[in-house]
């Protein structure tokens, strides 16, 4: 239901015309570094649309978050601001979220688990490297030519969805011979 009201309210929105300013006040220096990064946010399209639902997870707790680590039902946040401690960072602490567990982390416990997370993530990612013999390939750069890019992954997606169909088909189609056989 949210999504159909945010449609309909973006749609009156744009049959309206409305359309509100935004002012900023503050350093130059901070306004100079985020006002492209607000600019993307607040843009009316399916990119805006991601950085506001990716930004909105970052207000959730009292704490901003250092990081992020998600599993398939459990998420690790990572609170900061980061402290020092003589020539060590330590963040304030954490929170724990699993399927009847909610645990707040003291930053030692927090410091720890981030650790032991990044580490699995860092194995994951060499052992797909390996396996994909992506070290084989030449190097490309970071930034994606997304006029190209784009349109040749919503075909890969187009294609991968319309195969899932025809695989639904025949195994419905399959599960019915089965229960008409004598």
């Amino acid at each position: 239901m949210p999504a159909i009201l945010d449609t309909l309210a973006r749609l009156a929105a744009r049959l309206s015309g409305r359309q509100s300013t935004l002012r900023i006040t503050g350093d130059a220096r901070i306004v100079r570094r985020v006002g492209p990064m607000i600019e993307r946010l607040i843009a009316d399209t399916p990119d805006g649309e991601v950085y506001q639902t990716a930004l909105a997870e970052l207000f959730v707790g009292e704490r901003p978050p250092l990081r992020f680590h998600y599993g398939a039902v459990s998420t690790f946040r990572l609170d900061g601001p980061p402290q020092r401690a003589g020539d060590t960072m330590l963040p304030l602490g954490g929170l724990l979220l699993s399927p009847g567990v909610t645990a707040h982390l003291d930053p030692f416990e927090a410091r720890e688990l981030d650790r032991e997370v990044s580490a699995a993530i860092e194995q994951a990612i060499l052992e797909y490297i390996a396996r994909r013999r992506l070290q084989d390939l030449r190097p490309v750069p970071q930034q994606i030519d997304r006029a190209t890019a784009d349109p040749a992954a919503r075909k890969l997606i187009a294609r991968w969805a319309r195969s899932r169909q025809v695989l639904e088909m025949v195994g419905i189609a399959d599960h019915c011979a089965r229960r008409q056989r004598p």
